[in-house]
């Protein structure tokens, strides 16, 4: 993903966003898209915006200057999904009138 991606996401001149910019991108493919476009633009990272991520990969590590990204623990994050859904499953199974 390279900044002709970027440019259909985000369409209008990261220019003539003003000031005091921080992307939030959803994983570090997209941020590594960003920096390109907004190298393109003439715009620097962090200088002019600041760039963040949710992937914690390999690639923000290689990234220049470094991204900084957010590593999210899924497996965590999905076994207590699963202990949340199961207790309130067990729960309206006993409040249930038979």
């Amino acid at each position: 993903m390279g900044s002709a991606h970027w440019a259909r996401v985000c369409p209008e001149s990261a220019s003539s966003w003003g000031t005091s910019i921080c992307l939030i991108c959803a994983n570090d493919a997209l941020a590594m898209g960003a920096y390109q476009a907004l190298d393109d633009e003439g715009l620097s990272v962090p200088g002019d915006v600041a760039v963040v991520s949710f992937d914690g990969s390999a690639l923000a590590g290689w990234m220049s200057p470094r991204l900084t990204s957010i590593a999210l623990p899924h497996r965590e994050m999905g076994r207590h999904a699963v202990i949340c859904w199961s207790t309130r499953r067990l729960r309206a199974r006993s409040t249930r009138r038979y």
